[in-house]
């Protein structure tokens, strides 16, 4: 059905009738609705006869102003239900079903619009069925619908927006033109807005999902028509094959590949594997057409059994039948649900949390998002027609993806030199091995979008065992047969391309025929700056510069073969440039001037006087990701993913480079304040069960980890300030530091007076950063021992003098230390500090060589500066304690909606009657399962009589009132921490996996169950809620059993080195405020050959497990071993060892710098990183040793018994 939709401006004038018959004769609508016809109801009439439309209604004109009609053809089944001078609405009926289409004309004043408005949100609310309405509504929904002239007031009423919000509508979107509306000015008097358009409930976006709306051309009016199409008619385009996830829940489709895949072929490697593709691909499609059957017609089916089930006697085998029906359809609703899951391409969203609803809404909306209804070409016509689009589309590409001759020297004029060695080269060509290749694939996103074989990359994770060993051959002999034109290297190149326009600035500007741009006196020049594919270039506003800067590009282009597109491209001036002098380089350029409203990479380019006003894009942003129709049909673990992977991350990039005005952030955090707790109404008060700063809390402490806005903005700001006072290299800093004059005392000096905004709050942000700044002492010369943070383990980093009422003179902490042994002088300490700070002091350890000070940021255990640790200092959630095991919660293998209800129990933010009773003061506070109690936690999912016979049901036969149950964070306990009796520890551990989903899942059934009840007035079959209950559970914990079985885990055992090489296990034990390190040696008999264990005086575990190497290389050498490995189970300690010495652990930075010296004294010498059940031999050592008088040393003869039980342990699992 097509519906045109019209502001005519008065339809009496006769070219305006004319552009109305032409408009019908082309487009051949079934409906039409004109609005502002100014026109009388005879003369609607009238044109209703001469336009060929037989049915109407007509509301004629007041005077000259308003006017509106409806007319539709014969062949239309329609009904009017309700009209008057701004609406009237129709009931459609089709062969399809039956739906309400309304047209709608907007007061365009505002003192008129609230009843109109008022009258259109009561008649919407009304309808229950599908519905559609459309026309001028004379209203904008967000800034960008409108260009030129005032913005609107932020408080003023957006009637529209509202009510989009409380009905759940989307709006239908459009293709043609931006905007509907043009007051047919020029120039800076011109202003356009989109005020035209078509909104939808969800069922009718659902049940017309291909629905299209289309912006016409303007002809006689200052309005462009809109013609609604329901269903577009298509020309059949064969459907590409996509592996749908839901076929891995039948257990049939691996038998489908497995046959298929294992058919002959011959050919080389690659062709093997895309033959067995094309095999798997023919053998799924028959086998979903065949066996596996359509989704939606089975949920039909098995919808329809049960109803008749339902009117049947409530027998026993009518109630068991019944049950088996809805476990088969809960079934076919989760298959569903993948099936709309993949399709919506929604990556954000976890599995588990049944959104079905959202994920249909949002496949429909992509679809039409991706499409192109129309398309205008170079004389400006629109095209619509999806063959001449298709045509116009090929033709482009070609025109635009045709080669481009180049011409450039072989040498490219010496800018770039060779720079990768042989060893590097070597690397680079290495072929990957089988296991590098699996974890390639297997870190790959499994819902991502397949490649032209329709396959996933779940497909292959899924399957690995089948198709596994086909893809492994397939990728080496592609890696053998070496890289060739056409491979997808796009980026890389594009990114070296541009290093040679880069250096070609680079070489003008140190010959001087560009001068660059400088930030303050002192400062470097800036020619050019490259983020990704986007360049900024800087230059004087004089000829000679643009001129070279423009011969730059041009020479660049020649080289590469690629265009600017320079009318894409933009010029900005500062304020000194004459005005001749602008218009000169624009017309050398043949750029555009950059408007001022121009943004960059989502952020404003340019600051206006009005900060508020520059950053409410962000708002506009986040409400446009929570509200609306998002917000209806997403459950509380779904909007909990949605804030912090979609509206969390919006304003990242703005956060990190500009101060955020503290009301914008207030705002965001409102929006999602709002949205968590009661995303169902836009405005009015609502129930907080918890505060906003206990949601932003960690996890870890009972929070929700959500982020409030200014925190997360002063801390991304923090991280400048960090860069700042850690004398950070990039043109940027040195920039910043050389226009503000930052000197090395800076972090303690005042704030200059006259900044800009963000570097006002880099000064501001000092406070924060003085938190964690800690100086790590290398040769003592540059840190001040009273003025500097340098002792980690201090308040405030800084020692306190022995007289703390004298001025201690200024000293270096070279002085404190002895530069021929590399110790601290414990005299001068003594004479100098207090108890507690020489304490401290001697924890710090000292390099065995000098080395320069570095500053580092003391809560990351790298010594960099991160935006979670910054929030943590910030509000020291480091040193908070909570007694509550929320952690342990979180950590669980459940799906995230039975997590966030156990964590809404245990903070107190259920609704039951009774907690809301509490809150509000009034109301019913008895059980709506028993009616026999008040409604509290422990009677509601424990006492009550019918959660009883639910616990008792299942097959486990629990009885509830008996689980000590004395608050509800004693829930966290019996979840996180099931008595299980003691036995085997993989065995107890998969019981207790499988009893916290017995309990999670039970409680969310009986949570469901009381909803049903209370909402839904659900009579209660306690047979099938038993059974759907214990289908859930099977399904949960055999999901979990799959997802094991797709992990291989080899087992975790000690192995021998290589014959000739002795391997050293290595550990530490911390036990009543003592350490004690060991060492384990071995040959590759797995012989021990000598185990030792002595004192330690670092108490830190990791410092005590870095010793632990440094000793084990001594060893070695004491015992003139030549190979060695050394394998420790402390990972830090071995990453540290692995990777360059300023990324490694700020603690055992120094210990890790002497491990490497130690290590260059042996021809091999590896360190290994092992888990502790392949380490049991050190850490029994470890454990048993200080009940020997240490040091001690001893053999395989004569063994502690815990140790001789862990070695001949490792004997065994390494003969086996």
């Amino acid at each position: 059905m097509r519906i045109l939709g019209w502001n005519c401006r008065g339809i009496c004038n006769a070219s305006t009738a004319r552009a109305l018959r032409a408009l019908i004769r082309v487009h051949n609508p079934d409906c039409v609705f004109l609005c502002e016809t100014k026109a009388t109801d005879d003369r609607l009439k009238k044109l209703a006869c001469s336009i060929g439309f037989t049915e109407h209604l007509i509301v004629g004109a007041k005077g000259k102003a308003g006017g509106i009609g409806l007319f539709w053809s014969n062949t239309v089944n329609a009904e009017v239900f309700e009209f008057d001078s701004r609406t009237i609405a129709i009931t459609v009926r089709d062969e399809f079903c039956s739906w309400s289409l309304i047209g709608f004309y907007g007061p365009p004043y505002q003192a008129k619009r609230r009843k109109a408005w008022s009258n259109l949100h009561g008649l919407l609310q009304s309808l229950s069925g599908p519905w559609m309405c459309f026309g001028d509504f004379n209203v904008v929904v967000e800034e960008s619908e409108k260009e030129g002239g005032h913005s609107g007031s932020s408080s003023a009423p957006n009637f529209l927006k509202e009510l989009l919000f409380d009905l759940g509508a989307v709006d239908l979107g459009y293709s043609g033109t931006q905007f509907t509306w043009w007051n047919k000015r020029w120039g800076k008097g011109a202003i356009r807005e989109r005020l035209d358009r078509a909104i939808s409930n969800i069922d009718w976006r659902m049940t017309f999902p291909k629905a299209a709306v289309i912006h016409l051309g303007a002809i006689n009016s200052d309005h462009n028509p809109l013609l609604v199409d329901t269903n577009p008619t298509e020309e059949f385009v064969p459907r590409p094959f996509r592996f749908e996830a839901m076929w891995t829940r039948d257990p049939r489709c691996g038998g489908v590949i497995k046959k298929a895949w294992e058919a002959e072929c011959r050919g080389n490697h690659s062709f093997i594997l895309c033959h067995k593709q094309r095999k798997t691909t023919i053998a799924l499609k028959r086998w979903n057409r065949d066996v596996f059957g359509n989704s939606h017609t089975m949920i039909k089916k098995l919808t329809n059994q049960i109803e008749e089930n339902q009117k049947l006697d409530r027998t026993k085998a009518n109630s068991r039948q019944e049950a088996n029906l809805q476990g088969e359809l809960n079934e076919w609703l989760r298959r569903n649900e993948v099936l709309w899951k993949q399709k919506s391409r929604e990556q954000w969203l976890k599995d588990g949390d049944r959104n079905s609803k959202f994920f249909h809404l949002s496949t429909i909306i992509r679809r039409k998002r991706n499409s192109i209804d129309a398309i205008k070409d170079e004389e400006g016509n629109w095209i619509t027609c999806k063959k001449e689009i298709r045509d116009h589309v090929v033709t482009k590409f070609r025109q635009l993806f045709s080669e481009e001759s180049v011409a450039f020297p072989l040498d490219l004029e010496n800018l770039i030199t060779p720079g990768i060695s042989m060893v590097e080269n070597s690397s680079i060509c290495k072929i990957p091995s089988p296991q590098e290749i699996k974890a390639t694939i297997f870190d790959m996103n499994s819902q991502k979008a397949p490649g032209p074989d329709g396959l996933l990359a779940l497909f292959y994770k899924r399957y690995w065992n089948i198709v596994g060993p086909t893809v492994i051959a397939a990728v080496q002999n592609f890696f053998n047969s070496r890289l060739r034109q056409g491979d997808p290297l796009s980026p890389y190149l594009f990114i070296m391309c541009q290093e040679i326009l880069a250096r070609l600035i680079d070489r003008d500007q140190a010959v001087g025929s560009i001068s660059g741009v400088k930030m303050g006196r002192g400062g470097p020049n800036f020619t050019n700056v490259m983020f990704a594919d986007d360049i900024m270039l800087f230059s004087k506003a004089s000829n000679r510069d643009v001129n070279a800067l423009n011969n730059c590009l041009v020479k660049y282009c020649t080289w590469s073969g690629q265009l600017i597109n320079r009318s894409k491209s933009g010029i900005h001036f500062t304020k000194m440039v004459s005005l001749n002098q602008k218009r000169r380089l624009k017309n050398d350029l043949q750029m555009k001037k950059i408007p001022e409203n121009a943004s960059y990479l989502g952020a404003p380019l340019f600051n206006t006087r009005s900060r508020v006003k520059d950053f409410k894009y962000l708002q506009d942003k986040m409400e446009a990701r929570l509200k609306g129709w998002r917000s209806k049909t997403l459950s509380w673990a779904g909007r909990s993913t949605l804030i912090k992977s979609v509206a969390q991350a919006l304003p990242t990039y703005t956060f990190s480079t500009f101060d955020v005005p503290t009301v914008v952030c207030d705002k965001l955090d409102a929006t999602i304040r709002r949205f968590w707790w009661n995303p169902k109404k836009e405005k009015g008060r609502f129930l907080a069960w918890r505060s906003w700063e206990h949601l932003c809390k960690p996890k870890s402490l009972g929070g929700l980890g959500f982020r409030q806005a200014k925190t997360l903005n002063d801390a991304m700001l923090a991280k400048l300030t960090w860069m700042v006072v850690s004398k950070r290299k990039s043109p940027c800093m040195e920039a910043l530091r050389s226009k503000y004059k930052v000197s090395e005392d800076w972090l303690r000096n005042e704030p200059v007076k006259y900044a800009s905004h963000s570097w006002k709050a880099i000064e501001r942000l000092k406070g924060l950063i003085s938190k964690g700044a800690c100086f790590l002492v290398g040769d003592g010369k540059s840190i001040d021992v009273w003025k500097e943070p340098w002792v980690p383990w201090l308040p405030h980093y800084s020692p306190v003098p022995k007289d703390q009422f004298s001025n201690p003179e200024p000293i270096k902490v070279a002085s404190l230390i002895n530069p021929s042994t590399r110790t601290w002088n414990l005299a001068l300490l003594e004479d100098l500090f207090d108890t507690t700070s020489i304490e401290a002091i001697l924890k710090i350890i000292l390099p065995t060589t000098p080395k320069e000070d570095k500053l580092v940021w003391i809560h990351n255990h790298k010594g960099n500066f991160t935006v979670k640790s910054a929030i943590n200092a910030k509000f020291n959630y480091d040193e908070e304690p909570d007694e509550v095991n929320w952690k342990g919660l979180w950590k669980l293998k459940l799906h995230d909606r039975y997590k966030m209800l156990i964590w809404r129990i245990a903070s107190g933010s259920l609704p039951t009657k009774l907690s809301l009773a509490l809150k509000m003061g009034t109301g019913d506070t008895y059980c709506p399962l028993c009616q026999m109690e008040e409604e509290s936690i422990d009677h509601l999912f424990f006492k009550c009589s019918i959660a009883r016979v639910i616990w008792f049901g299942t097959s486990w036969g629990i009885h509830s009132n008996l689980l000590s149950i004395t608050s509800s964070k004693d829930i966290i306990k019996l979840i996180c921490e099931p008595h299980i009796p003691i036995g085997q520890s993989h065995a107890a551990s998969s019981l207790s996996i499988q009893t916290s989903i017995h309990f999670a899942v039970t409680l969310d059934h009986i949570w469901s169950l009381r909803n049903q009840v209370i909402h839904q007035n659900h009579k209660i079959n306690l047979l099938t809620t038993i059974k759907s209950l214990e289908s859930k559970i099977v399904e949960h914990i055999h999901s979990l059993e799959v997802t094991d079985l797709e992990t291989e885990k080899p087992i975790v055992c000690w192995k021998a080195p290589t014959l000739g090489t002795i391997k050293f296990n290595v550990d530490a034990a911390i036990c009543d405020n003592k350490a004690v390190i060991a060492a384990v040696a071995r040959d590759s008999n797995g012989c021990l050959l000598k185990a030792w264990a002595k004192h330690t005086p670092f108490l830190d575990p990791t410092v005590a497990e870095a010793a632990a190497i440094i000793w084990a290389l001594e060893l070695a050498t004491a015992e003139h071993f030549v190979n060695i490995i050394v394998e420790s189970d402390a990972k830090s300690c071995i990453d540290a060892l692995a990777c360059p010495l300023d990324e490694s652990c700020w603690k055992i930075r120094h210990l890790t710098s002497v491990s490497l010296d130690l290590a260059l004294s042996f021809p091999l010498c590896i360190f290994s990183w092992v888990k502790r059940d392949a380490n049991h031999v050190a850490h029994s050592v470890a454990k048993v040793a200080p009940s020997f008088c240490l040091p001690f040393c001893c053999s395989k003869d004569n063994l502690p018994s815990s140790v001789k039980e862990a070695w001949i342990r490792d004997l065994f699992l390494l003969s086996s």
